[in-house]
């Protein structure tokens, strides 16, 4: 038993011993304290994660209501006629379009600067590209007289959209959490979203069919735009060494998705990353 209390006793001495907060009362030295005297800026590369808002996938759907030049369109374009009518060789119909239009989950990338006003404030501008993509499709109606079921015969066609997003964020941190070598923090920020359609097709007997969502009269305009919102966020930062740190971070932004008239929306997008940040 006396030897148990002892073994406790000197383990707990060598403990307080190697405590940052005797360390600090003996004037030891501690470069994080340094650094949080001296260091002002940041500057980095984050990455993660992307949720997007599906209140625009709708868009990449091919319906009438999407777009004038949509799935059926293609359908009844007379030099593609004699194509169908061969693949599917018995009369076809559009029976049902994407019934739950979605993007993917996609990867963000971008650049991270910051500057520190003080012990608990810092300012910091983000800038992030996301590549998203919209996988879904359609189903044609096929009556085959030959089949041994009663009603058509169902076929699903991929559909497929890509679209470009660019984020801005402008804003502030605050550190409610600080220690030697970690901080949490509460973020505030504006938001700017340049948005632009890059494609959107589906396939049929591995050929592509193009979906068109502008004017013929202007073939060469933008599909998309730039929209506003703001956000907030919540993030950990921590030393790896004495300039790099890591920063794990999670944003909500609610901002505008502006790809066309009648895609104008507002939306919460969701960003789950980490950053590498060089102390400067």
């Amino acid at each position: 038993m006396l030897k148990s209390i002892n073994y406790y006793s000197i383990l707990l001495i060598l403990l307080i011993g190697n405590s940052p907060l005797l360390a600090q009362e003996e004037g030891a030295y501690n470069y994080m304290d340094e650094q949080e005297d001296t260091t002002r800026f940041f500057i980095g590369i984050n990455f993660g994660a992307f949720f997007a808002n599906n209140n625009t996938a709708g868009m990449y759907s091919g319906t009438p209501g999407a777009t004038p030049y949509g799935i059926q369109t293609v359908f009844n374009r007379q030099e593609y006629q004699q194509i169908f009518n061969n693949y599917f060789q018995h009369p076809y119909t559009i029976e049902e379009y994407p019934n739950d239009p979605k993007y993917n989950t996609a990867f963000e990338i971008g650049l991270h600067a910051g500057y520190r006003l003080g012990k608990r404030w810092s300012l910091f501008l983000d800038f992030n590209t996301v590549q998203l993509r919209y996988e879904q499709a359609f189903t044609v109606a096929i009556n085959d007289p030959r089949n041994q079921q009663v009603g058509p015969t169902y076929q699903s066609i991929p559909i497929f959209g890509k679209e470009s997003r660019i984020h801005v964020n402008l804003g502030v941190q605050y550190n409610f959490y600080t220690s030697n070598q970690s901080s949490a923090y509460i973020s505030l920020f504006g938001n700017a979203t340049d948005v632009e359609m890059k494609s959107n097709n589906f396939v049929v007997n591995n050929q592509q069919y193009e979906l068109f969502h502008y004017d013929f009269n202007l073939p060469s305009q933008r599909i998309g735009g730039v929209g506003f919102g703001g956000g907030t966020g919540l993030g950990y930062k921590f030393h790896l060494n004495e300039q790099i740190l890591a920063d794990l971070y999670y944003n909500l932004t609610y901002t505008e998705i502006n790809l066309k008239a009648g895609f104008q929306e507002y939306g919460i997008q969701n960003g789950l990353g980490v950053r590498i940040l060089w102390a400067k």
